[in-house]
């Protein structure tokens, strides 16, 4: 804890900064780590920790991983500069990559080869590089290694690539991440996999999605492409066709398809509300009045809504108390972000 080796000339292949085989239970914290050919090599490494240190301008790799289990790598600076790769795990299980920031790295800023159960979450990578280059924010590449073990990309933020993330394992989680300025956002084939609740804006195409990977409740904002391959699980917001679509029976969707859903392959729901999943409005069932002349009948209800766990404004065409004339009226009430949710008042004349 705490010492760091002295930085080489890089004069040569086989110079590591931290080399550990065989062991377990170690903690690496509080060190500086730069010019070396590789910076840290953990190989059959289980349950130790690499916390709050510098790795940077490594040759070759920052920080590299395989065969090793159920280790963390927390809150570190990882900067390649000269160097090609950020952090790299193969052939392991288990393994915990989370609050890292992850910059300048022109080829991998986080990547996991045939893992089992890797869980990324809370990085900041920015790879800085121009997107012509092949390079990856996040990526997890398929293998039969992994193949029924899950992968966690959850709650990351990723820019200046190629490949914002790209996830090829099956039964992946790709939730709450934030990608943007990528040659494409997510790019997502594992079967049996999820995206939820991205923001993937600004890129020259937003997603690829293939092998019926599930893809929805996604915010895609100003990208030159929207992308391609989404099967209707769900719906998501397209902010290049949303804000001018038109919601007649007030679902919440529009009521036309995304207008490139044939040239593009976009067979999706389409959102009228960015982040309208997180709202939900708390109507009365339909109401049955009896009035006793032909003016109609007081009708009284309470109404509620709340996104994303706090309490949101919400007010009907209709308000409580006032007087619903004899037949069916319609109640359209609408949130503070424009999610609709209707009820219908009956009003019934007294029959004497």
């Amino acid at each position: 804890i705490g010492t760091s080796p002295q930085e080489n000339n890089l004069s040569t292949n086989e110079l590591t900064g931290i080399f550990v085989n065989l062991k377990a239970n170690i903690i690496i914290k509080n060190i500086q780590i730069q010019k070396f050919y590789n910076g840290l090599i953990f190989d059959q490494v289980v349950n130790a920790k690499i916390q709050d240190s510098s790795f940077t301008n490594s040759k070759k790799t920052q920080i590299h991983l395989t065969s090793s289990n159920q280790n963390t790598i927390l809150n570190n600076i990882v900067s390649c500069g000269v160097g090609n790769d950020g952090i790299m795990l193969y052939y392991g299980e288990d393994n915990n990559i989370l609050e890292n920031t992850v910059t300048d790295c022109p080829s991998e800023g986080i990547r996991a080869v045939s893992e089992k159960n890797p869980f990324i979450k809370n990085n900041f990578v920015d790879m800085s590089e121009s997107i012509s280059w092949d390079s990856f924010g996040i990526s997890i590449d398929a293998g039969t290694w992994n193949s029924n073990h899950p992968s966690n990309v959850i709650g990351n933020t990723v820019k200046n690539s190629k490949y914002g993330i790209f996830v090829g394992a099956s039964n992946a989680i790709i939730k709450n991440n934030i990608v943007s300025n990528t040659g494409v956002g997510i790019t997502h084939s594992g079967s049996d996999s999820e995206s939820t609740y991205n923001d993937i804006s600004n890129n020259e195409k937003g997603v690829v999605v293939s092998n019926n990977a599930h893809f929805y409740n996604n915010n895609l904002i100003s990208n030159d492409i929207d992308g391609g391959g989404i099967s209707d699980n769900g719906g998501n917001y397209w902010g290049n066709f949303s804000p001018n679509c038109s919601d007649n029976n007030n679902d919440n969707f529009c009521d036309e398809s995304h207008p490139l859903s044939t040239v593009l392959n976009i067979q999706d729901s389409v959102w009228l509300v960015q982040n309208g999943w997180l709202t939900s409005i708390n109507i009365p069932h339909d109401l049955t009045l009896e009035a006793s002349d032909s003016s109609g009948a007081i009708g009284t209800y309470s109404i509620s809504a709340i996104h994303d766990g706090s309490s949101m404004s919400v007010s009907c065409d209709a308000s409580s108390g006032v007087i619903f004339p004899i037949g069916s009226t319609i109640v359209v009430c609408t949130t503070q972000n424009g999610i609709h949710s209707t009820f219908t008042v009956t009003t019934n004349l007294e029959t004497i």
